[in-house]
Formats: structure tokens, sequence, C-alpha cells
């Protein structure tokens, strides 16, 4: 989830933590912003490991069956150890349902998928067991969450994990997917350098023209509009769902260029959810809410490289 913050430019550090500053405090957002599917369980609180990075201490704890990995006071990701599709977090069942928007065929066949951003590992686990022939990508800045995620959160061996920045591997790699996900966004800031124009031009270069992407953000921040703006400009097609009992709260982005219509996705997103065995309640509500973003009326521009940091400067002067 957290932490591309200074994918191409080199500034110097300090601008890493201005702009996570700057992003919280426009955004406004309350602690809880993952989504929470179930009360906090109110065992006491076990801390398993600590490990300080550039990016602000890292933390594994655990309550009662759930372990959670923490970036500062925020929780990042988080599992229960009983059952691991019992989802803690409402983006997590949100980006399973997304994952369903493929071909179904795609299941029994080679794919490749790239994460932009690891946290605990808990989506990219969830694919490799779900889906045997897929190779599993993951890319994250932060070597202290590596560490203790591989230390502590139950990652299958077929998942590799790539210590580096999401832009910079993007620009340099040969890879093609057939996915791409992005889970880069923390819970208080989005980094700017993954939020333009250009950042999705340099990743649809690196999608599968049958391909999907798949991006979790935030409901009702003030970029909501030129974020919607951004990614079709980039995107031919996109939808995004939520879950209508959390207003504000996670949005899923599902983008691309031959995205099928949203009456077939609605179907086969049910249907799969079904034949699949996911866990979770019935998507049929979440579907029905689902938007077309071709649909929303914007009347703003797209976010570019070189005006990303002025609108984050703006909304922090209101």
């Amino acid at each position: 989830m957290p932490k591309y913050l200074e994918p191409v430019h080199n500034f110097a550090m300090k601008h890493i933590f201005i702009k996570i500053f700057l992003w919280s405090a426009f955004l406004g957002l309350s602690p809880n912003c993952s989504g929470n599917l179930r009360q906090k369980d109110s065992s006491k609180e076990v801390i398993l490991a600590r490990e300080a990075s550039t990016y602000g201490v890292v933390t594994v704890s655990q309550r009662g069956k759930i372990r959670y990995l923490k970036l500062g006071e925020q929780e990042q990701s988080a599992v229960n150890l009983e059952n691991k599709r019992d989802w803690v977090y409402t983006y997590m069942y949100l980006f399973s349902l997304g994952i369903l928007a493929k071909e179904p065929l795609e299941k029994t066949r080679e794919q490749k998928v790239l994460i932009i951003g690891l946290g605990g590992g808990s989506f990219a686990d969830f694919l490799a067991e779900v889906y045997p022939l897929w190779k599993i990508d993951v890319v994250e800045l932060n070597g202290a969450v590596i560490r203790l995620a591989k230390k502590y959160f139950p990652i299958h061996r077929r998942v590799r994990i790539i210590e580096g920045d999401g832009r910079q591997f993007l620009e340099r790699t040969h890879e093609e997917y057939d996915t791409i996900v992005m889970d880069a966004f923390g819970e208080h800031y989005i980094p700017p350098e993954l939020y333009t124009v250009e950042y999705f031009t340099a990743l649809k270069k690196k999608l599968n023209p049958q391909g999907i992407v798949l991006m979790n953000t935030w409901e009702d921040n003030p970029l909501e509009n030129e974020e919607i703006q951004t990614l079709r400009t980039v995107f031919r097609k996109g939808f995004y769902i939520h879950h209508p009992r959390e207003t504000p709260g996670n949005r899923i982005y599902i983008l691309g260029d031959n995205l099928a219509t949203y009456a077939t996705l609605k179907n086969r997103i049910i249907s799969e959810f079904s034949a699949q065995h996911f866990s979770g309640e019935n998507p049929k509500s979440i579907l029905e809410a689902m938007r077309d973003i071709e649909k929303i009326e914007t009347n703003t521009n797209a976010i570019t490289d070189k005006t990303v940091h002025g609108l984050f400067r703006k909304y922090r002067r209101n």
C-alpha cells in the first residue's frame, strides 16, 4: 500500500516528507481509511517487531487472531491468521471482485501480474493461491516492509518481491503484464509521481492490450475530479466499485482499453464470485453501484508531472 514517493526525479529526501505532510493535511482523512469489515478485537495488542526506515517506523503487531503491519501509526495491512481469506479490510474484498473482471478463461492460463506496493502481501498471496499458473511480481520501495512482511506474514513462495521504486521499475522493465494492481497509496497521502498522466502512460505501456489495471484510492478527496480525468485521459474504458455502506470509503478502479461493457462486467463478477467461492458478502449491491468513469462530469484538467505539485500546494493553502 504505501510508499512510492520519489520515483524518477531524485529530489532531496526532505521533499518526500513535505509531500506526505501536504497530502495528509489537505485530505483530512480519518484514521480508519482502510475500511474495516469487522469490529476490532478487544484483545491486548502485542508488538512482534519494529524496524526504523526512511519512510517511518514499520511495526508488526497482533491482536487476537489478526496480525497488522503499520507504517508510523497507520495500519497498512492486516491478515486473519486463522483464515487468510476472511478479509480484514473492505478494500481487499473489493480487489478480489476487481480481479474477476478478467475473462473467466484467463484463470486457467499463464498470466503475469504486477502489484505496486507490498504491505503484508495479502493480495499477492491470494492471487498466487487462487491462480497457480499466474506469475506474481510485487514492487516495494521500503526494504523494512519487505523484511518484516516476509518474516511475519503468510506470503506464497511463488510471489517475487522486488525492492525498488514503482515508477522507475515500470520505466525500466521489459516485462509486459496482463494485470497491474496499484496498491501504493497510503491512508493519508498519495505519492505525487504515481498520480499523473505521464505515470499512467508509462504503466499502460507495460500492460497487455487486453489487460486490466486495478487501483485502490479513497473517495471524496479534493482531487477526485482531476483523478478521474487523468485516468480517462490514458485509458479508453474505466469503472469503479466501492462499498455503498461505507461512504466515503475505498474506491477500486477497473481500467483498460478493452474492458467489457458495464452489464457484462457486472454479470461476470457475480457469476465468477459464486463459481470460485470467493470470501465475502454477495457482491450484487456493490456492482449495482458500479460507476462508468466516462459518464462522470469532471470539468477539469488531467494531472501531469508539471501540475501535480502545484495542486498539492493549492489544497494545502485551502
